[in-house]
């Protein structure tokens, strides 16, 4: 049976957080999610200075390798990273694999499909958005792994976009077969086989020919986008080879093996064509250092928390809405900026970064007369309170969206000081029916750029699901008028 070990860390901390094998995913009620969801507010509540945003998480799949030999099944990874989205917030997931299982497991597509071949595994790793495949087996380091990896994928995205990237591997050593057939859709012979595809040139063995040997290759090559890269090294690149590569523009990667090769093979192949169309429509250029115009970003959503130590529930809850909006939107409609131990205080510090917020989501409890719950000390604040945090806001907000109890009194504050639209309840939240108004109010704010008409169409969509369960809790929409 397919099973995965569960390592959480943090950047920078030397914190021990919980980890646990997990065989059956998809039991979101299970005790070790629900905790996870509280690791990432309780390191917000440790960083005294409310300017100062502490690091995402680290999550690490130790995949149990004995099972790839029967296959691994698709739902079974899917249903794993969907554990992990819908408790851990925000948090870097990366799997990884201790040595190179994938090139000496036989293909499985024969068996049917709910088995995967190792190969095929990467596929769905990417459709999933997983960070990086590591090929690491200190469990110690992976810190360390998942540094190297960030340093590697950013070049991933950083090139000009729309043609595709082959490989051509350096021997000796030579490739073996299992290696070349694990390889084969990205590998080609010898740099004159390049059509019209950019080229990724892999380094191995002893690097003291390495410059020579970039020198004479590549004063025949191609006119084409080029990145040099290292694999087996254990200690960082030769500090000569660094400045080679930085003087002649080329990007220098870094793997620990051929499963890292792989992965970041297929991440960079998938990011140059989906830009592909863009390439075509015109040419990306680099923002000068002090430009004339702000540059122009997708919109910026804000979503607060109100967590408070022990409420074990109740991070958990929102840490599933916030998976829930995030995979409403898809990737790249807006910005999204996290907050999930918001106070009155910390939330001033944070609007002074963000500029301009089209929407505003607030996670919570509220009282009728006393406002809003406020993270770390639990006090509830005033609506006056909470739109004091935006004193030294300068610009507007389309939508402001209060999940929370009895938010009603503070959404009308909130419109009467000018927001587009703001949406409060009444009553008591009805958790299950909210959230399907939340992301599709929220929805409607990005599509149309904080379209009041297109906010209120949403919102009484949403609005008759609720009605359909609970007709007493109802939520209520307040948009201002000169």
């Amino acid at each position: 049976m397919a099973s995965v070990s569960i390592r959480i860390a943090q950047q920078g901390s030397s914190t021990q957080f919980p980890s646990w094998d997990e065989i059956n995913p998809g039991q979101w009620e299970r005790e070790e999610w629900k905790r996870s969801a509280t690791l990432w507010p309780e390191s917000w509540l440790s960083y005294l200075s409310p300017h100062i945003k502490p690091p995402r998480l680290e999550i690490f799949l130790l995949l149990n390798e004995t099972s790839l030999d029967e296959g691994y099944n698709k739902q079974f990874i899917q249903n794993l990273i969907e554990c992990v989205r819908r408790s851990i917030w925000e948090a870097e997931i990366r799997v990884v694999l201790s040595q190179d299982v994938a090139l000496k497991v036989p293909e499985f597509e024969t068996r049917g499909i709910s088995q995967q071949s190792p190969a095929a595994l990467f596929e769905t790793l990417l459709e999933e958005d997983i960070a990086d495949v590591l090929q690491w087996n200190n469990r110690r380091t992976l810190i360390e792994a998942a540094a190297r990896s960030a340093l590697r994928m950013k070049s991933a995205y950083d090139h000009e976009p729309g043609k595709g990237w082959k490989c051509f591997v350096r021997t000796p050593p030579a490739l073996g077969p299992d290696q070349e057939a694990f390889l084969r859709r990205f590998l080609i012979p010898s740099l004159r086989e390049l059509n019209d595809e950019n080229c990724l040139i892999v380094l191995q063995g002893k690097g003291e020919n390495y410059i020579k040997y970039l020198k004479r290759a590549l004063g025949t090559k191609p006119n084409r986008e080029v990145m040099v890269g290292i694999i087996d090294q254990v200690e960082k690149p030769p500090r000569d080879l660094e400045v080679f590569c930085q003087a002649h523009g080329y990007a220098l990667v870094w793997f620990h093996g051929l499963v890292e090769l792989y992965y970041f093979l297929l991440r960079l192949n998938k990011e140059s064509l989906n830009r592909s169309s863009l390439a075509h429509m015109g040419k990306s250029v680099r923002v000068i250092t002090n430009p004339t115009f702000r540059f122009h970003a997708p919109p910026q959503l804000l979503i607060t928390h109100a967590y408070v130590r022990g409420r074990i529930d109740d991070s958990a809850d929102a840490a599933r809405d916030v998976w829930e909006i995030k995979r409403e939107l898809g990737a790249d409609k807006a910005r999204i900026e996290i907050y999930p131990a918001a106070t009155c205080i910390k939330l001033a510090a944070l609007l002074n970064k963000l500029d301009h917020v089209l929407v505003w989501v607030h996670i919570g409890h509220g009282k009728d007369t006393e406002g809003l719950q406020q993270a770390e000390d639990g006090i509830f604040k005033t609506a006056d309170d909470w739109l004091s945090s935006f004193a030294s806001y300068h610009s507007s907000l389309a939508l402001a969206l209060f999940s929370s109890c009895r938010s009603a009194s503070v959404a009308e504050h909130f419109a009467k000081s000018g927001a587009g639209v703001a949406i409060g309840y009444t009553e008591e939240v009805f958790k299950k029916a909210c959230k399907y108004l939340t992301k599709g109010v929220v929805k409607a704010a990005i599509d149309s750029n904080g379209y009041p008409d297109a906010i209120l169409k949403a919102f009484w969509e949403g609005r008759q699901q609720i009605a359909s369960v609970d007709k007493k809790a109802l939520p209520v929409a307040f948009w201002g008028r000169p």
